[in-house]
């Protein structure tokens, strides 16, 4: 369908009035996927294993060749499509998809807010990403009170799952993972391995959904990174090709990591009672010290905290806790020096444990975050 410039400007202007409705979004800013390309660029030049990071050229072109991993180059369009998906996990936020736009907003803006935490997967991933329990997508915790080492391992269980779905190695029966039915993984998850997300991903057993669908396939493995909700309103499309979802589950994973280091998602340093709104986008290489939740929180100081990501004094430091920008880089460089052999993806995810969610030894349970 056709849609007239006046509609398009409204949207716009509609979507802008949301910023602080919930994240950052790709019309009020383009952080994410600045930071990422900052990471691909970084990657590009280094020839070992990044541990600073440099300015990118304006001129320098993106062509980052992940093709030993089957996800073909990675231009400025991929990055885009990839780390836009916490934030845009059903694809609608697009020019070319009207329909999608004005749902989301709608959903972001008033829907998921009646909601709130109590937003879970049967109600869909828009509002359960953005406002309910899969939040730690967002490196954020749904509920106060939430010890920090909890939030963490759920983060820690989403990356593992993310890397699991970049290997897409096959079962026992040949399967590939992203095929096996999502339904059967997460009940063994939960199961015979105390996964701290499994009860979140089949929150109701086997008899409702998404273990049961009212048409339609079964949800695969790979379907949390593969719809796309277009026209129709009740049901997505859905792109199961490997490199779609595997680009979306990387997507995550980056997204993840540059959004712990925004202090309205997670504080670290000290950080940020009495700190101006123009300051709150300053980051810091330092361990958590809370991850907070989004729903006390005054919404333009977090939108404030998301706004152009600046370097804080500590990421000139050893402190041990990597720049997001150079973990990024690590990520990248492993995937296309090392693939996607056991080995490399567990030093992957123990970068990330150690260097990149470490917790504070004083790390507090959740809440709105000091100067929220």
């Amino acid at each position: 369908m056709r849609s007239s410039p006046l509609l398009l400007i409204a949207l716009v202007a509609a979507l802008f009035s949301q910023q602080s409705a919930s994240r950052t979004i790709w019309l009020a800013g383009d952080h994410h996927e600045s930071m990422t390309l900052d990471s691909l660029y970084c990657a590009e030049i280094s020839p070992t294993t990044p541990m600073a990071c440099g300015t990118r050229p304006d001129d320098w072109t993106p062509a980052f060749d992940l093709s030993n991993i089957d996800l073909g180059v990675w231009n400025e369009d991929r990055v885009k499509d990839a780390v836009r998906y916490p934030d845009d996990p059903v694809s609608e936020l697009r020019f070319s998809n009207p329909v999608g736009l004005v749902r989301w907003l709608w959903n972001v803006g008033i829907g998921c807010k009646r909601m709130g935490k109590d937003a879970d997967i049967q109600t869909g991933l828009r509002c359960s990403t953005h406002y309910g329990n899969l939040q730690f997508m967002h490196a954020m915790s749904s509920d106060v009170r939430t010890d920090a080492t909890q939030t963490k391992s759920k983060i820690m269980a989403w990356i593992d799952f993310s890397l699991a779905v970049l290997q897409n190695h096959p079962n026992a029966d040949g399967i590939l993972f992203i095929q096996d039915i999502h339904c059967n993984y997460w009940t063994g998850q939960k199961d015979n391995n105390g996964n701290p997300i499994a009860d979140l991903m089949v929150p109701n057993g086997e008899d409702e959904f998404p273990c049961v669908v009212n048409k339609g396939s079964p949800w695969f493995v790979g379907s949390l990174f593969a719809f796309r909700c277009n026209v129709n309103i009740y049901s997505c499309d859905v792109d199961m090709t490997p490199q779609h979802v595997r680009s979306n589950a990387l997507g995550a994973i980056l997204h993840l990591i540059q959004d712990s280091y925004s202090q309205g998602h997670a504080l670290r340093g000290n950080c940020c009672a009495n700190v101006p709104d123009h300051a709150l986008a300053a980051y810091e290489c330092a361990p958590i010290t809370q991850f907070n939740v989004y729903g006390p929180q005054d919404k333009g100081r977090h939108g404030a905290a998301d706004d152009v990501p600046v370097a804080g004094e500590s990421c000139a430091q050893n402190s041990g806790v990597l720049d997001p920008v150079v973990a990024g880089a690590q990520v990248f460089w492993l995937l296309k020096h090392g693939g996607v052999a056991e080995e490399n993806i567990a030093s992957i995810a123990g970068m990330l444990n150690t260097q990149v969610f470490r917790l504070s030894d004083t790390a507090l349970p959740s809440g709105k975050g000091a100067g929220f």
